[in-house]
């Protein structure tokens, strides 16, 4: 089905918009991605395989939009409506440093965000007797790269939508912090200008949509004070701090949450079990300081996370070094024995 408008779209094969369109459905289809770069315009086929690859990461939206608007029960009429006026929060956290090849890939994800801003996602609202196909989805194209991308319909969106199809657009926010031995160096070199660019401009747009959510929510309102005080604190380095209290308000405002770093395997790794943690201490009854670093270790050592890693290098370590990982925040270093240079 997916393939079938790969057809289509040839002729936007000469743009990076519709390169990554293709980049997209091939990557939702299952299949390989091939670019040939042509002699006469390579330098444009560079930038748009560049910029293909980014919105290769950010074609998982939809995917992760079926999880927030499928697997549920029922869904609240007043979160609908906050989607549809504000649009639906969406927060990448980067871990990339400012250096060299990473400061190209954290160029590459802040032209992607800017295109992603022009796509209007449509959930059809689904009739009681429609038989629904969860493989139904459709790509509408517009000029100047405006894109509709319909998701399969949803009964949900029916009875909490007064029977209207729901229509938004995605509200973006990238933070980032680089962590590793490359952050340290931009650190020490003063080449964090465009990190701290992107925190300032991005941190000032989370601010602005959680103001219009919930006035009278006092946790909401100590979860923005928190946030505000770090993000003023652009000099501190390394300053995960700020990550984590977005992750907070983004849970707040029923946003959606993407990490990732270069290879979404070793920083991400440490990155989610972290946030994970922090769930496990929120709802639980609480965990004393023995139980909550005991927790995070089994985490790493045993879970998920590192059997990512065998699925990617065919061994179960973390591509770090003894000295690289002196480099990364006492919460993101993998405990011993989980680690090791290897290629990434």
């Amino acid at each position: 089905m997916l393939l079938k408008h790969t057809v289509e779209l040839h002729r936007w094969i000469s743009g990076s918009f519709g390169l990554w369109i293709i980049s997209s459905l091939l990557w939702m289809a299952n299949a390989p991605t091939f670019v040939v770069l042509h002699p006469s315009r390579s330098k444009l086929s560079v930038k748009c395989l560049r910029r293909s690859r980014r919105f290769s990461e950010i074609s998982l939206i939809p995917m992760r939009l079926m999880f927030r608007l499928y697997d549920c029960k029922s869904l609240d009429a007043a979160l609908l409506e906050q989607i549809r006026q504000e649009g639906l929060l969406i927060y990448y956290e980067s871990l990339l440093s400012c250096w060299m090849d990473e400061k190209a890939m954290l160029e590459d994800m802040i032209g992607g965000f800017e295109l992603l801003r022009r796509i209007e996602f449509v959930v059809p609202a689904a009739r009681d007797d429609e038989k629904l196909d969860v493989n139904d989805i459709r790509v509408d194209y517009g000029s100047r790269g405006q894109m509709e991308i319909r998701l399969p319909p949803n009964r949900h969106v029916r009875q909490a939508n007064s029977g209207e199809d729901l229509r938004f657009n995605v509200f973006p926010v990238l933070l980032n912090i680089g962590i590793n031995e490359e952050a340290s160096a931009a650190i020490s070199q003063s080449k964090e200008d465009l990190q701290t660019a992107v925190n300032k401009y991005y941190g000032e747009r989370l601010m602005e949509y959680t103001s219009k959510l919930g006035v009278d929510d006092s946790t909401l309102a100590a979860a923005r004070a928190d946030f505000a005080r770090h993000l003023a604190n652009s000099s501190v380095p390394k300053n995960v701090d700020l990550l984590h209290c977005a992750q907070s308000l983004t849970r707040l405002a029923h946003g959606l949450r993407f990490t990732m770093c270069k290879s979404a395997k070793d920083r991400t790794a440490m990155a989610v079990t972290f946030e994970q943690l922090t769930h496990v201490h929120q709802y639980s009854n609480g965990l004393t300081v023995s139980e909550y670093d005991r927790v995070l270790t089994e985490m790493r050592r045993n879970g998920t996370r590192r059997e990512n890693t065998v699925k990617n290098i065919g061994v179960a370590l973390y591509a770090f070094a003894q000295e690289q990982v002196e480099h990364l925040p006492a919460v993101y270093q993998p405990p011993p024995g989980t680690f090791g240079k290897s290629e990434t």
